[in-house]
Formats: structure tokens, C-alpha cells, sequence
């Protein structure tokens, strides 16, 4: 509404509502012998996100793939009351005789457009996890103590976007090096182009973190009222289907990353479930300590 200084106009309109339920169970010395012990504990949570209100009322495709060659390609869609994380996109079905991808007719016009969102294109998987699950354990044993917490996500997809630039099927991107994963087809030629092939089922389990340790027994007229020696570790192994760099759940977007550049310090909560290609490797970390007290 005039006046306006500016082309465009911001407004915080967006409502979005996250609702879900955790429920955390610990159990104090469930076994207990005279040299034994074991203490568990277990955390379950499950959530969904609605976008209640987009300050529209149309239907958006948001969340862009990016360049080189694909600026015109979206990840997902977004409109009031829709639960967010849905990946969308046309949907693979095969290779033709001479390389070319096949998709589906999804509206059953008889041709197939793949550059509509409301056309040959629908949902492809789902961001938002079904479920997550922890495991953590305190075990004892005479003067040795053992804690590690086992972490499992269920049921969330995500799109590989290094499959998407990377799983090469140009011939004549020569110098690019192919992402050679299980889903690779060497019969496959043509234009890189991001579909359902490209989304995988990254459900995962992992060890967070452990720590073996040894208490020392003292004699009455140590200098020290406690040592302990103790060997501690991170992120120590994940075990999942996924072939990308972390099958961890993204619940903002990073945003396109042209030809591979820096990506936005910004999330977009609006389109969970892209696994962009400036993820980088998670380390893992090992130490061995000592501890004394005084």
C-alpha cells in the first residue's frame, strides 16, 4: 500500500506449528549383583510441522537446486496446512533403450512434464523423521565403568544433492568426477536433472559417544582421593542405507550452493530434507585421559 520507498515489502506472516511428543524412561540399577551393575535409560520422540499460514494462499515451489544447469529445479512445495518436508519432484521410472530417463505421466495427459510442479511432478519423500530413539548405558564391573549412548532417526528421507550434480549423466561433463554409489547406472546419458532417484530412506543408527574408564582403589594414606584412567570417543560409528556424506535430518535449508560455492548462514525452515553439497564429513574423535583427585 502506498507510500512505498521500496520495491518490495517484508512481513513476518508465516505461522508454523510444531507439535510432537517425547516421553524419557530412566532406570536406576535395573540389574545390580555383588560386582555388576547396569542403569538404563531411553528417549522416544516423535514430531510433525505444519505451515498453518504461508501469507498466500497459491501453491509455491521454493528451496531451488541451483547451478550449473539446473536454476529453473525445486526441491519441495509449500502452501497453508501443509506438513512441511515434502520432497517433490517427477518421478523416475526406468531408461530408455538409447540412455534417455524415463518418468512418469503422473496426471495422465498423455505427455510427460517434468518442469511442473502441478503437473508430472509429486511428493517423493518426506524430511521430517517418523521417529527418533535414544539408547544410554551406564555399565559397571568390579572397578571398570562403561557409558555410551546409542542414537537411532526412522523414517525420514533426504535428497542427495551430490547424486543430483554428481551422479553425472552428461557425456560431455568430462572432467567431473562421477558419485559412484549404488544407485549409479552407467547406461544413463543425458542432462542432470534432480528426481525421485535422487531421494533416499536415511534412517539411521549411531554411536554418539562412549567412554571406558578404571577406577583406581587407594590406600588410606594416598596423596589423592581418587584416580582414574579412561578412554573416550565420538561419533564412533553410524550404521544406515544412505550413500551421502550424513544421514542426519535437515530441518533448515542451507540454500543453493552455485557450482558448489558457500552456502547461506540462514535456514530455511520451510523445506527440511535436503542434504546440500557443502556438507562436510563429520569427524571422529577419540582421547585417553587421566583424572586425579585431591
Amino acid at each position: 500500500m502506498p507510500p512505498n520507498f521500496a520495491p518490495q515489502t517484508f512481513d513476518n506472516v508465516a505461522s508454523i506449528r510444531n507439535k510432537g511428543f517425547e516421553a524419557v524412561v530412566n532406570y536406576n540399577n535395573l540389574i545390580e549383583k555383588e560386582n555388576f551393575t547396569w542403569s538404563p535409560g531411553i528417549v522416544f520422540s516423535k514430531y510433525s510441522i505444519t505451515l498453518e499460514d504461508f501469507g498466500r494462499e497459491d501453491t509455491i515451489a521454493i528451496a531451488g537446486v541451483g547451478a550449473p544447469g539446473q536454476n529453473g529445479v525445486y526441491y519441495t512445495i509449500a502452501y497453508n496446512n501443509a506438513p512441511l518436508g515434502q520432497l517433490w519432484g517427477p518421478v523416475r521410472t526406468g531408461v530408455a533403450s538409447d540412455g534417455s530417463i524415463l518418468y512418469e505421466d503422473i496426471d495422465g495427459d498423455g505427455t510427460v512434464n517434468i518442469e511442473a510442479f502441478n503437473a508430472d511432478q509429486k511428493k517423493v519423500g518426506d524430511g521430517v523423521p517418523a521417529f527418533e530413539l535414544g539408547l544410554n548405558n551406564t555399565i559397571t564391573l568390579g572397578n571398570f565403568e562403561l557409558n555410551f549412548f546409542l542414537r537411532g532417526v526412522f523414517g525420514h528421507d533426504l535428497a542427495n544433492e551430490y547424486r543430483v550434480f554428481y551422479e553425472n549423466l552428461d557425456p560431455t561433463a568430462v572432467t567431473w568426477n562421477k558419485v559412484d554409489t549404488k544407485y549409479f547406472d552407467e547406461n544413463a546419458v543425458g542432462s542432470n536433472r534432480f528426481n525421485s532417484y535422487h531421494v533416499e530412506d536415511a534412517t539411521f543408527l549411531r554411536l554418539d559417544n562412549a567412554s571406558l574408564g578404571y577406577n583406581f582403589k587407594l590406600p588410606t594414606d594416598s596423596w589423592f582421593t581418587n584416580a582414574r584412567v579412561y578412554l573416550s570417543g565420538q561419533n564412533l560409528f553410524t550404521i544406515t542405507g544412505y550413500t551421502g556424506v550424513d544421514p542426519e535430518p535437515r530441518l533448515g535449508d542451507t540454500g543453493a550452493s552455485d557450482n558448489g560455492g558457500r552456502f547461506s548462514t540462514e535456514l530455511n525452515p520451510l523445506a527440511p530434507g535436503i542434504d546440500r553439497r557443502s556438507t562436510y564429513f563429520l569427524a571422529r574423535t577419540v582421547s585417553v585421559g587421566v583424572n586425579f583427585g585431591f
